[in-house]
């Protein structure tokens, strides 16, 4: 399985963690888009690249022969804290004063990147 944004084709790193409302991240990929501390399931996930919105489940692909999405999400069930400083995430989605949500790539990593803000989608 290969786990790529549907729109650009963008493949999220190890390191890359969502927020959720709650205000907890982690990789979405990991729990197939279910918060794991409140359990909310997002039907819907931002791309880091592009940051259009798309139905998670567009985001897996078949690539015969992979892993299939339980053995992808096995992965992660070590990885349950936070990634060390030396390890942070290359980018963070989170939840902004207004409601809608805000990518930022970490100033450490920032190149000609700046912050992107995004409405909820309806169906969220």
């Amino acid at each position: 399985m290969v786990i790529a944004c549907p729109k650009c084709d963008w493949r999220p790193p190890p390191n890359a963690r969502w927020a959720c409302s709650c205000g907890h991240h982690w990789h979405t990929f990991a729990t197939h888009g279910v918060c794991p501390r409140c359990g909310k399931a997002w039907s819907m996930t931002q791309c880091f690249a592009c940051h259009v919105w798309s139905d998670h489940e567009d985001w897996y692909h078949d690539d015969d022969g992979g892993l299939t999405v339980e053995e992808f999400i096995r992965q992660f069930e070590h990885d349950e804290e936070p990634a060390p400083a030396d390890k942070a995430p290359s980018c963070y989605i989170s939840v902004g004063r207004r409601g809608g949500l805000r990518s930022e790539v970490p100033a450490s990593q920032r190149a000609a990147s700046a912050m992107v803000s995004a409405p909820f989608p309806e169906s969220q």
